[in-house]
């Protein structure tokens, strides 16, 4: 691999890390489902009980967000912010990277902003019809609301 092809994949492989959170702030669920590989799957450690994981396909994980994000969204306004993000090229069209996660929350009704969890996204990425897709995406959580993964 090139300087020049290392670095574009860098640059790829962050759009869509970005791209992922737009899509899902905005409800575009079709723009995020294309983000994901055929065969991907989403799961978060320890399970928040927030929906049925590990989901495993690309249409399965629109679904599940999708059905969450209706259940929430005339209530609600979510915000996710990813940051300090390393990315690892591990060569054959394959990488992975740990980013930070920060979600916001808004309640429409009062304009109540709060935190509304932490953790750390730890994908995999491989490019699959010629652009880099996530094959895995695990959230470790450290705080969701009120939840914390020691039960305190």
């Amino acid at each position: 691999m090139t300087e020049l092809e290392r670095v574009l994949a860098l640059v790829e492989i962050q759009q869509l890390i970005n791209a992922y959170c737009m899509a899902i702030d905005n409800y575009d669920f079709d723009r995020m489902e294309d983000l994901f590989a055929e065969d991907a799957t989403f799961d978060i450690e320890p399970d928040p009980k927030i929906m049925q994981i590990p989901v495993r396909g690309r249409r399965a994980i629109r679904e599940a967000a999708e059905g969450r994000h209706h259940f929430i969204h005339s209530t609600e306004q979510h915000r996710h912010a990813t940051c300090n993000t390393v990315i690892e090229l591990l060569g054959d069209g394959q990488a992975r990277a740990k980013s930070l996660l920060l979600t916001t929350l808004l309640v429409r009704a009062t304009g109540a902003l709060t935190m509304r969890g932490t953790g750390e996204y730890r994908d995999r990425f491989a490019i699959r019809d010629g652009r880099w897709k996530f094959t895995e995406r695990k959230l470790v959580l450290d705080l969701l609301g009120q939840w914390r993964p020691d039960g305190t």
